[in-house]
């Protein structure tokens, strides 16, 4: 048996459910006398419940006041020193290492977490369950969004998620919670300072938030320590073992007996069993918080879509938050080979004319196409479909089918795309493209964004679709200026380069934008809502700028 395995079953052992098997038990205690570290991790959980049960009464009081609503919070504290002078006399009568880790400075977050454990021990109901309160402070609110509409939620009820769930909650209609799976936590409203705020109790699992600035004190309690935020994106996990913290934007002070350190934004800190937080490392919030935006981001746009793409929508979501692109590291030949299926979706007229030329004994990479038509710098607003910003051209496929020494009769014969372009041509009314697509597409998106009402679902799965779009021909693009592609005049290389990154990181930062929109304006738009606009324009406006200076550089040549 695993020490994994031997943490889940600990609990149900101490409390006698019969549930994992007699045979499972007997594994259990063997492991216990094969390993030292479970085996003390166990003495020291049957001495917490111990006296959780021998002083169960306090617990009763305190959270007496939590499930009833009151706004007493003087009773509270004086439940929770209660609990805290019977721990100090434990800890002077006895000296006992168990203790240890139970001090003043994280008194009310290890009351708390063993507060749960007891309403588990010693509730009728073995198995808690999601209730509607009867009172909820006015000032204060939780609730669990559903299909159906958001759930409220008592304060100091417990919440938690199912091996195969992910759950989205919303605190005080500002602050947004995603839980992972096989999480339990407890939310309270929380005073400081004479300001009203709320404190989450982090059993176990997982969750990101979006805490919103301003809006009183904010702190999530684990088992080895605390985090204290002031408005920030932030991802925070406990285990058995540790306490890890990702922060994607913002400032959090992470807390534990032995020290505290700040953690900003793209940096990690962790606290392991009772020792003080690690330094702050660099990190990738977004890989490390990809399993939050798949949920929300799923959900978000699995109502806001009419005719959803699956396919696509599962593709966009992990380019969009896989971190910035490091155009230096890219590999050419494995990045072309992985993006082949994706640029064959986009423009498939291309590879028709590629599998046409290569019966003629002419072999062209993909790439090497793609430059020639054109079509890697061309764009298109609005979409020539749902998932498409590109509209076939047969023009650029007659010129390039004729620098190859073939007629426009034999591309009619050979490539289906360019004959049913030419034969059924598409009412060009409305369409802009180039640089005034660009423009177009920008003034459209910037009045949805600047409206009072929810943007218009469309503009925003457009512009997904375009910020994926633009990330990956630009990065074509750079990869192929960077092997020597005569785009430019020689002496412009590194400035079309230098231009060309830009370009790339404000469409790549542009769909990462876009994915916080979708999850922030759906169900309930919030003050960071109008930040993230901001963010939206800031990368278009640098997006078109790019163009114009890349135009300048074609025209050079």
């Amino acid at each position: 048996m695993s020490c994994e395995q031997a943490q889940i079953l600990m609990m149900p052992y101490l409390m006698g459910h019969p549930e994992p098997g007699r045979g499972q038990y007997v594994e259990f205690e063997a492991h216990l006398l094969s390993c030292a570290d479970c085996s003390a991790e166990y003495q020291e959980t049957k001495d917490t419940l111990a006296f959780i049960k021998a002083h169960k009464a306090d617990f009763a009081r305190a959270f007496a006041v939590i499930e009833t609503g009151t706004e007493d919070q003087t009773t509270l504290e004086q439940s929770w020193r209660a609990i805290e002078a019977k721990l100090d006399r434990i800890e002077a009568e006895e000296r006992r290492k168990k203790w240890s880790k139970i001090r003043r400075a994280t008194a009310v977050a290890a009351c708390i977490m063993v507060g749960a454990t007891f309403l588990l021990m010693f509730s009728k109901s073995p198995e808690p369950s999601i209730f509607t309160p009867t009172r909820v402070a006015s000032d204060f609110s939780i609730e669990l969004l559903y299909d159906s509409g958001p759930l409220p939620v008592a304060a100091g009820q417990q919440i938690r998620t199912a091996p195969d769930q992910l759950q989205t909650l919303i605190i005080n209609r500002r602050h947004r919670i995603t839980m992972n799976v096989n999480t339990s936590l407890y939310v309270y409203p929380h005073g400081q300072a004479g300001r009203r705020g709320c404190r989450i109790s982090l059993a176990c699992g997982q969750i990101l938030a979006r805490v919103e600035p301003d809006s009183g004190p904010f702190l999530v309690a684990t088992p080895h320590g605390k985090a204290i935020i002031t408005g920030t994106v932030f991802d925070i996990k406990a285990d058995t073992a540790a306490t890890t913290l990702v922060v994607s934007r913002g400032l959090v002070h992470l807390q534990s007996p032995r020290g505290i350190v700040e953690v900003s934004a793209a940096r990690l800190s962790r606290i392991i069993g009772d020792a003080a937080p690690t330094e702050p490392v660099s990190c990738n919030p977004a890989q490390l918080t990809a399993w939050a935006a798949q949920h929300d981001l799923g959900t978000a746009l699995a109502k806001i879509q009419a005719n959803p793409d699956a396919r696509e929508l599962c593709e966009l979501w992990p380019a969009a938050i896989s971190g910035p692109i490091d155009l230096e590291k890219i590999d050419y030949t494995v990045w072309v080979k992985n993006k082949r299926d994706w640029f064959e979706r986009e423009f498939p007229w291309i590879f028709e004319l590629r599998a046409a030329l290569s019966e003629q004994g002419i072999d062209l990479d993909y790439p090497r196409l793609l430059i020639e038509t054109g079509d890697i710098r061309r764009f298109a607003y609005p979409a020539a479909s749902p998932t498409r910003t590109l509209r076939l051209d047969p023009d650029s496929l007659v010129r390039t089918a004729s620098r190859h020494g073939f007629e426009r009769a034999w591309l009619l014969q050979n490539v289906p795309a360019a004959r049913s372009a030419i034969e059924n041509p598409r009412r060009q009314k409305d369409l802009f493209t180039g640089l005034a697509g660009l423009q177009k597409w920008a003034e459209n998106l910037n009045q949805a964004l600047s409206s009072s009402g929810e943007p218009d679902p469309a503009i925003l799965l457009y512009s997904l679709h375009a910020g994926t779009y633009l990330a990956n021909t630009r990065t074509l693009l750079w990869l192929r200026v960077d092997k020597g592609e005569r785009l430019c005049r020689p002496q412009d290389r590194n400035e079309l380069l230098t231009i060309l990154e830009t370009q790339v990181h404000a469409a790549d930062n542009l769909s990462r934008n876009i994915i916080q929109l979708l999850w922030t304006s759906h169900d309930r738009p919030c003050e960071g809502y109008w930040e993230l606009s901001e963010n939206v324009t800031d990368d278009i406006t640098a997006i078109i700028t790019a163009e114009n200076e890349i135009l300048q550089y074609e025209q050079s040549k």
